[in-house]
């Protein structure tokens, strides 16, 4: 009975917060239309949000960074509708929805031509349109100027465009317009790294220097470089201070007035996060019912730290040092995912291997036979939590809902990286937490700390410049905070299938598909 009510409790609570998600983002969003320009050789998916009111007919042209998509800027688009504008938010070759193959030269090319197409067919005035974006999309945006003059740009957190002292000219993914933009407002955070807001300080003395006054702007010569205080690279684009910015900014570059309508998209992250909250309580019920009743595992004993953490070291090291001599996976031509998964898929072999002779050694099954029904298990409930996540993120925040391009790399990534996912649950080991009892939780922080410990040594493994910058390398070190996001996700989910299963292989299953789900959903697609 009290097992029931546990159950009703959840789905209760599950349909509850979705409800409140679904209807904030009803009432609040701007409507939204997805269309696909065709521009020379391109095909750009894009979406459309109408303003609040027509106002002074001003069109805001909005460009992602790399590894994110036109639904990742949607909470931008929609504040820029509130204050009535018309918003296109485009997805570049490689991400979201677009299957052509991502390079930054695709991208500048289509970008570029998606211009021209846009001026010459009336779709924009120039003169009513400010181009925005974020990181690679900032850098993209100012590249613009010398395909057609528009009235502003603004350029979030830019890639850096010219070399300054540890950013060497041959990692920079672009180089600066012949002409720098009209009106160019230039956004970094505080906590960026100081040689990135160098190379924006260069971009702006290039562009003249400060100066914003109002006849700056009406001779199309304004420029300026902001930096907000506590501010991240990924953060810059819920910061209200960032928006405040902007929102005068374009105001003074182009020729209409008119009053802000105050809004920012606070409230619709909100009701993002709520449905994300009522996704884990279905969550929770869906383990619950899928896999209870499983018996508890029973294979070798849990290996010691120590050994665990060194040789974790080890097979860490030894795979970022072999990714720059050779990545695997660079098949799957995933940009920045081909490394990190070859990484993984090296430390899993490494440490499997040595863990399975230790089992041998103490004539214990590496594996427990009663964790055979585990594999279908753990296959249901990732898989469930990878489409229930997808469509609720795609609708509300992120495209993570993977195309056919992007399925049949998850369905090769997956086994490669439950290799990973199995070496890291017989590393972490059970009893000495999870089977000790809930109020272990001296027990459960020390497991969790250790497996930030595996999960640091790989990021480092990967990301850290040994033989010299690649562009790769820095995609992964910008996208850290998801990667953490979503280990923290992963992490307690894999625990609650092994809690409810019993079963070291259900967890491993699950794990190594949202692992998959990750790479292949949120990478660019390079071929």
């Amino acid at each position: 009975m009290r097992l029931k009510l546990r159950k009703r409790m959840l789905a209760a609570l599950g349909a509850l917060f979705l409800g409140v998600g679904a209807l904030v983002h009803l009432v609040v969003a701007r409507p939204e239309r997805n269309t696909v320009f065709l521009a020379g050789s391109c095909e750009v998916p894009a979406t459309i949000i109408e303003p609040a009111a027509r106002g002074g007919n001003v069109t805001a042209i909005v460009f992602h960074g790399l590894s994110a998509n036109r639904r990742l800027m949607t909470t931008l688009g929609q504040s820029l509708a509130w204050s009535d504008l018309r918003v296109i938010l485009v997805d570049l070759p490689g991400h979201g929805d677009n299957s052509d193959a991502f390079s930054i030269e695709r991208c500048e090319e289509c970008a570029g031509a998606l211009l021209d197409s846009f001026a010459k067919s009336g779709e924009i005035n120039p003169d009513r349109t400010v181009l925005i974006g974020h990181s690679l999309g900032g850098a993209l945006a100012m590249r613009m100027a010398d395909r057609v003059p528009v009235a502003a740009t603004v350029a979030i957190s830019p890639a850096p465009m010219v070399p300054v002292e540890n950013i060497p000219a041959d990692v920079i993914p672009m180089k600066p317009p012949h002409r720098m933009p009209a009106n160019l407002l230039i956004v970094m955070g505080q906590l960026e790294p100081e040689r990135a807001k160098q190379a924006a300080q260069k971009l702006i003395e290039m562009a003249g220097g400060q100066r914003h006054v109002l006849e700056d702007f009406r001779q199309r010569r304004a420029a300026r470089l902001i930096v907000a205080p506590y501010a991240t690279h990924t953060s810059l684009l819920i910061n209200r201070r960032v928006w405040d910015v902007m929102d005068v900014w374009w105001r003074m570059a182009t020729p209409v007035r008119w009053p802000t309508r105050n809004f920012f998209g606070y409230t619709l992250y909100g009701g993002m996060i709520s449905g994300v909250i009522g996704l884990a309580f279905l969550f929770a019920l869906a383990v619950r019912v899928v896999a209870s009743g499983g018996a508890k595992s029973s294979g070798a004993p849990p290996p010691r730290t120590a050994t665990v953490l060194v040789v974790w070291l080890m097979a860490a090291a030894l795979g970022g040092g072999l990714s720059y001599v050779l990545v695997p996976l660079r098949v799957l031509r995933i940009f920045g995912g081909s490394l990190l998964a070859s990484v993984l898929a090296i430390v899993g072999v490494i440490v499997l291997a040595y863990l399975w002779r230790a089992a041998r050694a103490q004539h214990a099954a590496p594996l427990p036979s009663e964790d055979q029904k585990g594999w279908a298990v753990g296959a249901a409930l990732g898989l469930a939590t990878v489409l229930a996540f997808s469509a609720w993120l795609g609708w509300q925040a992120t495209d993570v809902w993977m195309n056919g391009a992007r399925w049949w790399r998850f369905a090769l990534l997956a086994p490669l990286l439950l290799l990973h996912s199995l070496a890291e649950e017989k590393a972490l080991g059970w009893e000495r937490s999870a089977e000790a009892g809930a109020a272990n939780w001296g027990g459960r922080l020390r497991r969790y700390f250790i497996f930030f410990l595996l999960r640091l040594m790989v990021l480092l493994a990967v990301a850290l410049p040994l033989g010299g910058w690649q562009i790769e390398r820095v995609l992964i070190l910008l996208l850290t905070p998801y990667l953490v996001i979503f280990s923290v996700g992963q992490r307690l989910g894999a625990d609650a299938v092994r809690r409810e299963s019993g079963s070291l292989a259900a967890a491993a299953v699950f794990s190594a598909i949202l692992a998959a789900w990750f790479i292949a959903g949120v990478f660019p697609i390079t071929g």
